[in-house]
C-alpha cells in the first residue's frame, strides 16, 4: 500500500468515526479499501506519491473559479496528471497558470443555490458529489465541514488530485454511493443531492436514504430534472434522454413533491427552476467531444435529439 493510500484510509477512518453509526466505520472503511486498492486506483495513488508540492498560497474557494498557487519547482507532473483525468465535467479550477475549463460551469448552479441557503458553520453531506467542486464552494461559504460521496472512480481520482493541490483541511470525498447513507448518524445540518435522482430506478428509495444522515433541524437540498407539466405525471424515456442512457424517470413538479411527501419530507420550498443553457453546459478542451448543443434537436432546440422536452432543472429544499 502506498503512502498516499494509507494517509487516505487513516483520514477516512477518522471521519467515519465522527459521522457514521455505531459499528459502521469498519464496514464502510472496507468498502472504501476495495475501491482504492484496485489496480486502477493503486496506480493513481502511486502518481500522487510522486507529487511534491510545497505549501499553498492565495487559495480562493469563494469565487466562481476555485483557485490557488503553490511553490512547486516542477509543475509538469501535476499538469500531466490533470490532463490524464479527462473528461472534467465539474469546475472551473485554476492551478497556478493552468486554467481547467470544465464542461459544466458549476458556478451558475452554485449561484442559484447559495443565494437562498446559508452554509456558514454547517456540516454538509454532498451525495453524488462528482469531483467535489461544490465541497470547495461550501468551504468558501463558511461551512464547518463538507463530506462528499461519489462511487465513480474517475471523479474520486479527480478530487484526490484537486486536494493534492489545494490542500483543504475541512472537506473529504469517499468513493461510496447513496446506498451508504443509511450507515451514517443524523449529524448533518444539510444534505445536498444534485443531478442524481433521475439516474435511479427507485427515486423514493434514494429520497428515503437521504433522510438518515440529516438532523431533525436540518434540510435537504435537492436538484433534479423535471418536465414542464402541471399534472401528476412523469416522463420515462424508452432508451436515452439527451444522449444519456441511464435516465429512468423525469417527474413533473407535482409528482416530485408527491415523492418527497410520501418519503417523510415537509416544508418543501422551490428555490429555482431553470432550463439548462449552452453557456452552462458546453464542450471545452478538458471535456469530452460532445455536450448539450449536440444533444438537442438542431431543428427545434426546445427538444432533445430523442424528441423529449429540453432539460429543465428544479432546485428545492425540504425538512424532515
Amino acid at each position: 500500500m502506498s503512502r498516499a493510500q494509507k494517509e487516505y484510509l487513516d483520514f477516512s477512518l477518522k471521519i467515519l468515526n465522527d459521522f457514521s453509526a455505531k459499528a459502521q466505520p469498519e464496514v464502510l472503511l472496507e468498502l472504501i479499501s476495495e475501491k482504492i486498492c484496485n489496480k486502477n486506483s493503486s496506480l493513481f495513488f502511486k502518481k500522487l506519491d510522486k507529487l511534491k508540492f510545497i505549501g499553498v498560497n492565495n487559495a480562493e474557494f469563494s469565487k466562481s473559479v476555485i483557485t490557488a498557487e503553490n511553490n512547486s519547482d516542477d509543475f509538469s507532473e501535476f499538469d500531466s496528471l490533470i490532463h490524464s483525468l479527462m473528461p472534467w465535467r465539474k469546475g472551473p479550477f485554476k492551478f497556478n497558470s493552468l486554467f481547467l475549463d470544465s464542461e459544466w460551469q458549476c458556478q451558475l448552479k452554485w449561484d442559484r443555490l447559495s443565494k437562498k441557503t446559508v452554509f456558514k458553520n454547517k456540516t454538509v453531506l454532498d451525495v453524488g458529489s462528482g469531483n467535489g467542486y461544490y465541497l470547495y464552494r461550501l468551504l468558501g461559504a463558511g461551512a464547518k465541514f463538507g463530506l462528499g460521496l461519489d462511487p465513480h472512480l474517475l471523479y474520486f481520482h479527480q478530487n484526490l488530485a484537486l486536494n493534492a493541490f489545494f490542500q483543504p483541511s475541512k472537506l473529504h470525498l469517499m468513493p461510496l454511493g447513496w446506498e451508504s447513507c443509511d450507515k451514517f448518524r443524523p449529524v448533518f445540518d444539510v444534505v445536498m443531492c444534485m443531478g442524481v435522482l433521475y439516474h435511479q430506478k427507485d427515486p423514493e428509495l434514494l429520497l428515503s436514504h437521504l433522510k438518515t444522515p440529516l438532523k431533525k433541524s436540518g434540510e435537504l437540498l435537492l436538484e433534479t430534472l423535471i418536465i414542464n407539466n402541471n399534472t401528476d405525471t412523469m416522463l420515462i424515456p424508452e432508451s436515452r434522454y439527451a444522449a444519456m442512457k441511464n435516465v429512468y424517470n423525469i417527474p413533473s413538479k407535482k409528482r416530485l413533491i408527491k415523492w418527497l411527501l410520501s418519503t417523510g419530507y415537509r416544508n418543501i420550498e422551490i428555490l429555482d427552476i431553470t432550463q439548462t443553457q449552452t453557456v452552462e453546459q458546453r464542450q471545452t478542451s478538458f471535456s469530452s467531444g460532445m455536450s448539450l448543443i449536440d444533444f438537442l434537436d438542431p431543428k427545434d432546440l426546445s427538444k432533445t435529439i430523442e424528441g423529449h422536452p429540453r432539460p429543465l432543472r428544479i432546485l428545492l429544499k425540504a425538512s424532515i
